[in-house]
């Protein structure tokens, strides 16, 4: 699937090359230990199915827009809730990236690093706040969203 490539792909990519380029001081290479070996893959997993429900989420929305109707209110919601979920699903890929990178991760010259400068820094955005989430848990519970831009 192709996708932009964004900083928990970035991570989870720089973190596989870096398996096959760092050679601890001691212990099992990166590419043989067993828990890093299951990072890789559960976090990869996770940010795939994230990303493909809430790109079925915003088609949605769209097809409703092409037809020429408002957006629904619950469609609205279920978008926001994908939304949020994929970010909480990147963050921890790229948290999760940035440990099992070690010390190699704090450098600007490994690409872990701005990975996880990059998601921190939209984790503080507006759009990734938690205030949309409790939105979206007012509309599934019959309120009214509190923030005037929910359904804008």
């Amino acid at each position: 699937m192709a996708h932009l490539h964004e900083p928990s792909d970035s991570a989870v990519d720089a973190l596989i090359e870096l398996t096959s380029t760092k050679k601890p001081p001691e212990g099992l290479p990166l590419r043989e230990r067993p828990s890093l070996l299951a990072d890789i893959a559960r976090q990869g997993a996770a940010l795939e199915a994230a990303r493909t429900y809430l790109h079925a989420c915003a088609s949605q929305l769209w097809r409703t827009a092409v037809a020429g109707g408002p957006p629904a209110i619950d469609e609205i919601t279920t978008l926001w809730g994908a939304s949020l979920h994929a970010a909480d699903a990147a963050e921890t890929a790229v948290d999760t990236m940035y440990a099992a990178g070690g010390i190699s991760s704090l450098y600007t010259s490994c690409p872990i690093e701005r990975a996880h400068r990059d998601m921190h820094a939209m984790r503080r955005h507006i759009v990734g706040q938690a205030l949309w989430l409790e939105d979206a848990g007012r509309v599934r519970v019959g309120a009214a969203p509190v923030h005037p831009l929910y359904a804008v």
